[in-house]
């Protein structure tokens, strides 16, 4: 009986150098999936900064005006058959407190827009 020949084949080394490849790429992949994390990390503290910072800005302005416009409705039953609403809007308080108001509102807004921008221009300076 004859055997068949056989190209000469190093079975041990072709398998520690697919060994050697697959850690190779376990690696790699470690080191992405790192890279992802942190970048996820450091993108979403700032989002949620100034997510928080224009939401905190935003209810304090509208606490700010609305505590100002408060509106009454009265209600007169007439003698006649169609009942008569009144709305009574009460004055604006006093002009040196809505100057004050608008005054902190402004500021706020200005620097919730500075820590936009600042965030927006760190970012394109990091992409180029």
């Amino acid at each position: 009986m004859e055997s068949k020949s056989r190209s000469p084949f190093d079975y041990d080394n072709e398998k520690a150098a697919l060994v050697k490849k697959s850690n190779s790429l376990e690696n790699n992949l470690d080191l992405e999936l790192d890279n992802i994390k942190e970048y996820v990390q450091e993108y979403g503290k700032n989002i949620a900064i100034i997510g928080g910072s224009l939401l905190a800005t935003y209810l304090l302005v509208r606490i700010l005006t609305n505590s100002s416009k408060s509106s009454t409705v009265k209600y007169n039953p007439p003698a006649q058959a169609q009942p008569i609403v009144h709305v009574v809007k009460e004055k604006d308080g006093n002009p040196i407190a809505k100057q004050i108001k608008s005054s902190i509102a402004l500021f706020l807004m200005s620097i919730a827009k500075q820590k936009l921008m600042d965030y927006l221009n760190q970012n394109l300076a990091k992409s180029e």
